[in-house]
């Protein structure tokens, strides 16, 4: 649950992964710096439905 929508609260599951991507790589383009792949599965779907890259720095994702 990440807040509280009109229609109650919003939930879905998420994962966050590191990935390097490879556009115009097929065009000897340099290497380009690693970014999060975003996925969001919703609780009720079969599979993810939303996916965005984001350049945010990297982060710890040790749990305790």
């Amino acid at each position: 649950t990440w807040r509280r929508g009109s229609k109650g609260p919003m939930r879905s599951r998420f994962a966050a992964v590191r990935v390097q991507p490879s556009h115009m790589h097929q065009h000897r383009a340099p290497e380009q710096s690693m970014v999060w792949l975003l996925i969001e599965w919703p609780l009720n779907e079969a599979e993810p439905d939303h996916y965005s890259l984001s350049n945010l720095r990297a982060f710890s994702t040790r749990l305790k």
